[in-house]
């Protein structure tokens, strides 16, 4: 028998991206999230390694994902 939990208040924040670039894009994400002074609660990368998955506070997210964006979009 497995325990499991959870809590509260977090979000998940999933990156889909070219697996042969996984590491050259992480690194403009923790440069981001540094700047940001966002910490990550866990991260978690797919077998296929096309999906990184970040868990954050909640009161962090939407200016974490407008700060991504503007990393990878504008």
């Amino acid at each position: 028998m497995a325990k499991t939990s959870y809590a509260r208040g977090y979000s998940i924040l999933s990156l889909i991206c070219n697996v042969d670039k996984s590491s050259e894009i992480l690194e403009r994400v923790f440069r981001v999230l540094g700047r940001e002074r966002v910490n990550i609660q866990m991260m978690s990368q797919g077998a296929s390694k096309s999906n990184i998955a970040l868990i954050i506070r909640d009161d962090q997210a939407t200016h974490t994902l407008r700060a991504l964006h503007h990393e990878f979009f504008e």
